[in-house]
């Protein structure tokens, strides 16, 4: 499902919150974090000797650089897979840049990451 950047209502308690077309849905960040693991992970040796998993840090993948004129990331949730994305036509860099450190920022402190594809 493809969404703008403007339908994020809030990031907290471990949620993205956003509007689904009036109503508040939420995306939970370790229930993305662990669809991104069974995804994109690839086991590594010591993986398959010690039989550890460590705690999947990364909650989604972002591209935030690029040359395209589209910036986005992605959340996963045990169904669906989330695109927020923003254009950069006739906006300001600076804001559009200020946006994306912004959420960037707040799912940081949430404890967790977006794996950066750029």
């Amino acid at each position: 499902m493809i969404l703008g950047f403007d339908r994020i209502t809030k990031i907290e308690r471990g949620c993205l919150f956003f509007d689904d077309g009036g109503t508040e849905k939420a995306i939970g960040l370790k229930t993305s974090a662990d669809r991104w693991w069974e995804t994109f992970h690839k086991p590594r040796f010591g993986d398959r000797i010690f039989g550890r998993k460590k705690k999947n840090r990364y909650a989604g993948v972002k591209e935030f650089g690029g040359v395209s004129d589209v910036r986005y990331f992605k959340l996963f949730d045990e169904t669906e897979e989330y695109c927020f994305q923003i254009s950069l036509e006739d906006k300001d860099m600076n804001e559009v840049l200020a946006l994306l450190q912004d959420i960037n920022r707040r799912i940081n402190q949430e404890g967790y990451w977006l794996y950066d594809w750029a």
